[in-house]
């Protein structure tokens, strides 16, 4: 299950409902508010091909205490991240109104602060929160409908506003914008100069406007007329390679 499920709050969902049910189509409807389809005929295969045992009940509360844990420690590290996002638009304003003050403490948080994300290439900060394709990763499911070269700028308002066909498009432009904005912040706070959203709010619009163009359709080709033929002769340049030609095209 632990491979099936690299989720660690996916994994402890379906550890909950399943407890020791040795049949899981019996939990199908339980499993269904947590996990995909896929997912739950994976498993369902899994755990009919493979021999176990019910475990006892010293074990399951073991495991029913890892989960009360683990679903402690979901609970603290969300009002962390509410305070950090709630403080996130004093620290990187421009930053915030580009990309929103939840994925910009994602950025910060991953990076380890606001000077080492300004000193990223837009190129790497696509790549940010990346899951690599690996067997143990994907889990046994499909990869088409997973995006191979994208982290957390996927999760980018504006890049889910755009239709599939352009968000890899999409992911880049925002970057490039993004990497600008951190450098931008950055300088402000070294400089001791007040620190102002203006920079994001007027590249957030730039792409809503860029993006929206991309979504026009071509414009129809116009079928041009000929242009009117010049029949009159042109003139000539004199010289000594022009002299020579009519001497050799004269009439003898």
């Amino acid at each position: 299950l632990e491979e099936l499920l690299t989720d660690p709050y996916q994994y402890r969902a379906a550890i909950g409902i399943i407890q020791n049910e040795m049949d899981v189509t019996m939990v199908n409807d339980q499993l269904n508010e947590i996990l995909t389809s896929n997912q739950i005929i994976t498993i369902s295969v899994a755990g009919s091909t493979t021999s176990g045992r019910a475990l006892t009940g010293e074990e399951l509360e073991k495991v029913n205490g890892a989960c009360m844990y683990l679903d402690e420690l979901r609970s603290t590290q969300e009002e962390l991240t509410r305070f950090v996002e709630s403080r996130m638009e004093r620290w990187a304003p421009s930053v915030c109104a580009l990309v929103g003050s939840s994925l910009a403490a994602q950025l910060l948080a991953s990076t380890g602060g606001l000077a080492e994300l300004s000193k990223i290439p837009a190129c790497n900060l696509q790549l940010l929160g990346r899951i690599r394709s690996t067997a143990s990763s994907r889990g046994g499911m499909a990869t088409q409908t997973r995006t191979q070269h994208a982290g957390y700028l996927m999760e980018c308002d504006l890049v889910q506003a755009c239709p599939n066909y352009l968000k890899m498009k999409a992911v880049k432009a925002v970057a490039g914008k993004l990497a600008l904005v951190a450098r931008s912040d950055f300088v402000n706070c070294e400089a001791g100069r007040k620190r102002t959203a203006d920079v994001g709010r007027k590249f957030h619009e730039e792409l809503k406007q860029k993006f929206s163009k991309w979504e026009e359709p071509d414009k129809a080709q116009v079928v041009k007329a000929l242009p009117k033929p010049d029949l009159t002769t042109k003139k000539r340049r004199g010289g000594k390679r022009i002299r020579r030609m009519k001497e050799r095209f004269e009439e003898t």
